[in-house]
């Protein structure tokens, strides 16, 4: 959808990323070390397992405050801009307050989970989170969580509740899985359990493994597993301890373009998110809404901004998060009943098409900056 606006992206650099081809949009990516493998301020590769900022990160924020700040200084500048839209409070809504002020124009802010997380953490890193929230002409939040920390911490009345939204143009259903999983190297036939995301606690894939061993499954019923990550090892053991590890695949990483096959391999899809031993959780992941897109029964866990898109029993399954029992029931219950998992898959495709997509996200983002 073409709403007739002219939109620039500024960027992290990030020699590992490869997005940028794949956009219609102008990408300026800014360099803030010299050296190619400490460009680690984005995509989460600045944590340690997702929950704890890593010791070389501390020395690469002011070179990345500096450094962005200036690119969007020379893109706002290049484009005459009218507004700026930052992702992630920290750091990112740093840079957007500073360039705001410097060119008088106003910015939003959206908020995902990480930046609110180590918001918490740090009292600096927090008292920095609410100036950017005060100054924000808008808020957006993907989760209730995140939008009553916002409502407190400086963005009262300006924080706008917006779940995320899939491609149905680039997350379509795929009704013959033989080739994309002769391609994948995984077995053509039988039933095949898929989630994807970063090998880490907040995933709660370990869950999700552990489920899988004492759910009805045969021999025949296999989980793909795919991401990289810190867990990797010990996920690869609890596998191994659980007497499953010929039915649990780890394809590893997943390129973005290749999301959209990799969704459609499976029969059924599952986001078990947790609440990790830090308090770190997501937001609203977009992987369950390209996941549904592809018409894939999903089960995730009701955890942040997910209940805002799955109905339980409408268009997938809710389950508690961090509940084997609860995830055991789910499984069990699409295992056997194929005709439910298709009639699931149908209405999450439908949600999508209707609701939780690009296009409408983008009309409400413009309603906002209006």
């Amino acid at each position: 959808m073409n709403l007739g606006n002219r939109l620039e992206i500024v960027a992290p650099y990030d020699n590992a990323v490869e997005l940028d081809q794949d956009t219609r949009l102008p990408v300026h990516r800014f360099k803030y070390s010299f050296v190619d493998q400490w460009n680690i301020m984005g995509h989460a590769k600045a944590l340690e397992g997702d929950n704890t900022l890593k010791a070389g990160a501390y020395f690469l924020i002011i070179p990345y405050l500096i450094t962005g700040t200036f690119e969007l200084l020379r893109s706002t500048k290049r484009n005459r801009s009218e507004a700026i839209h930052a992702h992630w409070s920290i750091p990112n809504g740093l840079i957007g307050l500073i360039v705001s002020k410097i060119r008088r124009i106003p910015y939003i802010v959206s908020l995902h989970g990480s930046d609110i997380f180590v918001s918490k953490k740090n009292y600096l890193f927090g008292a920095i989170n609410k100036m950017v929230l005060k100054n924000a002409k808008a808020i957006t939040a993907c989760s209730q969580e995140l939008y009553g920390y916002s409502q407190a911490n400086g963005g009262s009345g300006r924080t706008h509740l917006i779940a995320w939204g899939a491609d149905p143009n680039i997350y379509i259903p795929v009704s013959d899985k033989r080739i994309l999983r002769e391609q994948a190297g995984v077995p053509k036939d039988g039933l095949i359990i898929s989630a994807l995301g970063r090998l880490v606690p907040k995933k709660g894939f370990n869950v999700l493994i552990e489920a899988f061993a004492k759910a009805d499954t045969t021999k025949n019923t296999y989980l793909l597993i795919g991401g990289s990550g810190p867990q990797d090892t010990t996920l690869r053991r609890l596998a191994e301890n659980l007497g499953v590890t010929d039915r649990v695949i780890f394809p590893g990483p997943i390129a973005w373009r290749d999301t959209p096959n990799f969704l459609n391999i499976g029969d059924i899809f599952v986001l078990p998110s947790i609440r990790d031993p830090h308090g770190n959780m997501d937001g609203l992941p977009t992987v369950l809404l390209e996941a549904m897109s592809c018409g894939q029964a999903c089960i995730a866990s009701d955890i942040g901004g997910v209940h805002l898109v799955v109905k339980h029993t409408k268009n997938g399954l809710l389950v508690r998060e961090s509940s084997v029992e609860d995830l055991i029931v789910a499984l069990n219950k699409l295992i056997k009943d194929r005709k439910l998992c298709s009639e699931l898959g149908r209405a999450a495709r439908r949600s999508i098409m209707d609701t939780f997509n690009w296009d409408n996200v983008s009309v409400k983002i413009r309603e906002i900056l209006n």
